[in-house]
């Protein structure tokens, strides 16, 4: 689960499509609605939908609906740990 650069405390989750599905993508930020950064991503949100002809769904959640900015970074560590777990146990 990749975190947002500029956003500190932003996440993204996603599900795998299967043929003819849509992929849902959240993206959880503290900032409020009216902020640039989360204006920024809300057209983000637009360009993506529009250019993947309704097989990408973004999200946009701002005001800390998904929680504060710990809950994001932490799972973001989480996944990335996962990752490299994964990637180790091919290494000999």
């Amino acid at each position: 689960m990749p975190c947002i650069p500029h956003f500190c405390a932003s996440a993204v989750s996603h599900s795998q499509p299967a043929s003819g599905k849509t992929v849902k993508i959240d993206i959880a930020s503290v900032y409020n609605a009216a902020s640039a950064p989360v204006k920024g991503t809300k057209k983000f949100a637009e360009l993506v939908e529009q250019r993947a002809n309704g097989t990408i769904k973004v999200n946009v959640f701002p005001n800390g609906q998904l929680g504060s900015e710990r809950e994001p970074v932490v799972l973001a560590w989480a996944w990335i740990s996962l990752i490299a777990l994964h990637l180790m146990k091919n290494v000999q």
